[in-house]
């Protein structure tokens, strides 16, 4: 999709790091997921600037509180403290 609207820049943060950590290493060509690495490395060339960081479990439930409050709360302003 961020091909796709002419993104220039990407960051991307991901809280696990079974995906992360092949993207930024070097894997051989045994990896289960070498393929889909393969493919996430020529959609990242198609950025001016991409980073892709593992970020902690807590850090992405944060992120969660949001679709959450839009599919399950009332219409209205919420608050999150």
């Amino acid at each position: 999709m961020a091909v796709r609207l002419r993104i220039e820049r990407l960051a991307i943060e991901y809280d696990s790091e079974i995906l992360v950590y092949p993207m930024q290493q070097h894997v051989d060509d045994f990896h289960p997921l070498k393929s889909i690495i393969n493919s996430c490395l020529h959609l990242q060339a198609s950025f001016v600037e991409y980073s892709l960081v593992h970020v902690c479990i807590d850090m992405n439930n944060v992120a969660d509180i949001l679709p959450n409050c839009c599919l399950d709360g009332d219409l209205g302003v919420h608050s999150m403290a």
